[in-house]
């Protein structure tokens, strides 16, 4: 789905019934949508956990021990959109016997930081040495989107556009009511996509646990 569908259907939602043909187009409705589809496609990546779509990226050290609390500090990922954690090489004490994912899903592998600032830029802190972020990219607003989550974006549009076009505000609570429950449900399957490997060592596991 592009964007002029998903406005489309936002419009439809509300009972709308003139569509436009470009988001550019001098018509109301165009530039209602224009104006708040940046921010309903953000509302919605940041309010959802789509695994899917996440990123790693080794971060980019600007210098160590920036101050008397952490060791390393980075650069904040240019595009990232909602940080979900700051995890650890795969390299690090790998073991063969080991299954290859185990140590970015395991939750020791997932180590503290906080965002801050320094040197007037936006930044991590952490102790960690090479550390690698896990973050939701900022979404392109000219990607086409899947049907799911083009359709969640519709419904937070949808919301969103009720007064400046003076729908009655019933349409709009009706509709961040469906946005809810298609996050919900999508937000589940995308979760079920992503496979998830048992903690314990296959040597261990031989000797039933022990």
């Amino acid at each position: 789905m592009n964007k002029v569908q998903i406005c489309n259907m936002a419009l439809s939602r509300i009972g709308v019934s003139r569509f436009i043909e470009s988001i550019d187009e001098l018509t109301t409705e165009a530039e209602v949508c224009s104006l708040f589809f940046d921010n309903a496609v953000e509302k919605t990546y940041q309010e959802g956990k789509f695994a899917n779509l996440q990123k790693y990226e080794a971060l980019q050290l600007i210098a160590e021990e920036p101050n008397g609390e952490w060791l390393y500090v980075y650069r904040y990922p240019i595009d990232c959109l909602k940080l979900e954690k700051i995890v650890m090489p795969y390299t690090i004490n790998h073991d063969p016997r080991w299954p290859d994912d185990w140590y970015n899903e395991s939750p020791h592998n997932t180590v503290e930081y906080t965002r801050g600032r320094y040197n007037d830029r936006d930044v991590i802190f952490t102790n960690l040495e090479e550390a690698t972020a896990v973050f939701l990219p900022k979404p392109d607003p000219d990607y086409s989107f899947d049907q799911s989550i083009g359709s969640i974006i519709a419904w937070r549009l949808a919301s969103e556009i009720c007064m400046p076009l003076a729908i009655e505000g019933n349409r709009a609570d009706r509709a961040l009511q469906y946005y809810r429950f298609e996050m919900q449900s999508v937000t589940a399957d995308r979760l079920n996509e992503h496979e998830k490997h048992d903690p314990t060592p296959a040597f261990i596991r031989a000797r039933d646990g022990y």
